[in-house]
């Protein structure tokens, strides 16, 4: 018994590791594979583009400091502090701008909780989202209630239409018709609608 079970488990692992391999093999399959050749140009163009970086900014670097070594001490201070104030303002913009992206992401993700709230499709929160909340709010407002009314008016077209008619009694008089026929009419007309 003990002989079985060894047997079933030494199944069980070859199966699983089968399994592991033919994954394997399908996630290689799909890889895309270079050359030698064709990894050296890869390589090699992206060296080059990190060393012409590179070089342009010891350039720069060299020139700032020969720039530099032919000013004088108070040119020198103004410089270094224009350079920093510089430095400042683009780190300040930069920072401003992740401020209002961040912004915009929590108007958007309020502007959807809004929606999903009141039961409106997230199609439409950039185009109801504002600056500020409560235009947001204002926004979604009037397009809840233009929402609802265009859904109320597909709806009424939808139910519209005329009252449907039996094709059985088609032909046939109305009860008030019946009872201005004489007897022998409405035998008649019995007799000729069989």
């Amino acid at each position: 018994m003990t002989l079985e079970n060894n047997n079933n488990t030494v199944l069980d692992n070859n199966q699983v590791n089968d399994g592991a391999q033919h994954q394997e093999q399908e996630t290689t399959n799909t890889e895309k594979t270079f050359t030698q050749s064709e990894l050296d140009s890869i390589i090699e163009k992206r060296l080059s583009k990190e060393r012409a970086k590179w070089e342009k900014k010891v350039k720069e670097e060299a020139d700032e400091a020969a720039r530099m070594a032919k000013m004088s001490e108070a040119e020198k201070q103004e410089a270094l502090f224009n350079k920093r104030v510089k430095e400042f303002e683009e780190k300040e913009a930069a920072f401003n701008a992740a401020q209002e992206a961040l912004q915009r992401d929590r108007m958007l993700n309020e502007t959807n909780k809004q929606l999903v709230s009141r039961g409106l499709p997230l199609d439409f929160a950039d185009k109801l989202m504002a600056d500020t909340a409560e235009d947001t709010l204002a926004n979604i407002d009037t397009f809840e209630k233009q929402w609802q009314a265009a859904i109320n008016n597909a709806v009424d077209s939808k139910i519209k239409g005329s009252t449907p008619t039996s094709p059985l009694h088609k032909n046939e008089p109305s009860a008030k018709d019946v009872s201005k026929m004489s007897f022998s009419e409405f035998a008649q007309y019995k007799k000729n609608n069989r």
